[in-house]
Order: C-alpha cells, then sequence, then structure tokens
C-alpha cells in the first residue's frame, strides 16, 4: 500500500523564495499546474521512469518541502534530485554573491536580494 512521504530540501545558503515563487507563478500552466501563490505551494504530475507521480512542492525560507504520493526510496530519491535541480538548491550562493558583489554595477542587488537562484522549470 502506498501512502504520502514528505521530503524536506534544504538550500545550500541563502534561498530568495520569492524569487523561487514567481519563477513558478510565470511558468505555471493552468489546467496542469496547481499553484496557490500566497503560500508558494504548487501541486504538479511529473513522470519517473514512465510512471506518472503527483507532488507537491512548498517553497519555504530555507528550501522547500516535497510531498509524493509514494513511499518508494527509489522514485522519492529522484524527485528529491528533480526539485533541488529545479530550484538550485545545491549551489553554494555564497561565492557567487562574494564575486557579484564586488562588482559596483550588482553590488546593491546582492546585498538586496541574496540568494537568487537560476530556476530550470519542468515542465
Amino acid at each position: 500500500m502506498s501512502s504520502a512521504a514528505q521530503i524536506r530540501l534544504e538550500a545550500n545558503g541563502p534561498f530568495d523564495r520569492e524569487a523561487a515563487r514567481t519563477s513558478l507563478a510565470v511558468h505555471a500552466v493552468e489546467g496542469l499546474h496547481l499553484l496557490e501563490g500566497a503560500s508558494a505551494t504548487m501541486t504538479r504530475w511529473v513522470d519517473v521512469h514512465g510512471d506518472p507521480y503527483a507532488i507537491t512542492v512548498s517553497l519555504e525560507e530555507t528550501g522547500a518541502t516535497v510531498t509524493t504520493g509514494t513511499r518508494d526510496a527509489g522514485v522519492n530519491d529522484e524527485i528529491a534530485a528533480r526539485v533541488r535541480h529545479w530550484f538550485d538548491l545545491d549551489t553554494d550562493t555564497s561565492a557567487i554573491d562574494r564575486h557579484l558583489g564586488a562588482d559596483p554595477f550588482f553590488a546593491e542587488q546582492v546585498r538586496e536580494r541574496p540568494g537568487l537562484r537560476m530556476s530550470r522549470f519542468q515542465s
């Protein structure tokens, strides 16, 4: 019998939740993705090894929590890896922030919004 599992994914360094939420909002397809904007939560289907799985990703201040409809460790590991990649959670943004923060063009932006990451929306 299959039941839900929750997977906590911490970002490596600062995480700009609002930037990630905005990325979700601009890429969401009505009828395919369910985005609860204020809570920064998206429910969608993903294909893992040819099988569909409903997942809910809740963005938080330090990363994300993923709820899946299975306790299959292999499937959950694959889903976790995809979400980590999707929101660039493994990147150490402190080195990037230091480098860009030293440039007068970017310094103010880095101070105001540390932890910006390259999101890779999964369609």
